[in-house]
């Protein structure tokens, strides 16, 4: 894995507390706000991934040709590989329209598709067909024809826009480095524990920012300075505000970082 800095004290000005009028710092709750219209891109990549790993999704051979999409285009392989499971097809002009929102009309037919037999369909009125479906509706849709994907805590440190390094499509978490495509990543995610819907080590849907501490294991201190610690977690290295002769941390210990706002309020080792 390539190795990655990135200098979260400037992460933390990003997405900390606002100030107040009388100077203090105002605590504000982070939400991901589930009644966002999924996109159809999105929902092929979940699809694509609820029947196949990243690794078959990868080497599958390409037997489509939808006109608004090329092998350059991040979503493709998911477009080929959701083609190639029966799960959905183009447009009638031939088009996958993946920027487009997830219609009700369009849900519905892909649940009859991928329900295996099973008689799964969404309620609507015939005026809202057309409507987009909400994050919150599509996912306990999907929920019922996935078999393969796993809700896990996760913490996310750092993307693209933060990191120049990283490659497009991909973020750096607790777990080391995801596959985040077609995932909107905002700056106020980072360093707060998400639950996560996931395959493997890619994101489908970002569903909670939970209570917490955010905790990141097996992190190797490498580097001590006065103001916080320099560590290795997963081949990158991240710089963390802390007071490390307090929390006893010395270059070349392994220890379990408990985050606070950004900065290690607990170490375990």
């Amino acid at each position: 894995m390539r190795k990655i800095s990135v200098l979260l004290a400037v992460l933390i000005m990003l997405v900390g507390c606002g100030t107040q009028k009388d100077g203090t710092q105002a605590v504000t709750q982070t939400v991901i706000d589930l009644n966002t219209p999924v996109t159809r891109g999105q929902a092929i990549k979940m699809l694509a991934l609820s029947r196949c790993s990243i690794d078959g999704i990868n080497t599958l051979p390409r037997e489509i040709a939808p006109m608004d999409s090329d092998i350059s285009n991040w979503c493709d392989k998911y477009i080929n590989a959701a083609v190639h499971e029966g799960l959905i097809s183009g447009t009638q002009e031939n088009t996958i329209l993946q920027n487009d929102m997830l219609t009700l009309e369009q849900a519905n037919f892909i649940l009859k598709k991928a329900g295996g037999g099973r008689n799964l369909v969404l309620r609507y009125s015939e005026e809202d067909r057309k409507k987009p479906i909400s994050l919150d509706v599509w996912l306990q849709a999907f929920d019922a024809i996935d078999d393969n994907c796993t809700q896990r805590e996760i913490v996310l440190l750092a993307d693209k826009t933060l990191c120049p390094e990283l490659s497009d499509g991909y973020v750096l978490s607790s777990e080391g480095l995801l596959g985040a495509e077609g995932i909107e990543i905002r700056p106020e995610y980072f360093l707060k524990p998400v639950q996560a819907l996931m395959r493997d080590s890619d994101i489908l849907a970002l569903k909670e920012i939970t209570d917490g501490p955010a905790v990141i294991k097996n992190a190797v201190v490498e580097e001590v300075c006065d103001n916080g610690i320099t560590a290795n977690i997963a081949g990158c290295h991240m710089f963390f505000p802390c007071d490390a002769n307090a929390l006893g941390l010395a270059a070349g210990t392994t220890a379990e970082l408990k985050l606070d706002g950004g900065i290690i309020a607990e170490a375990i080792r």
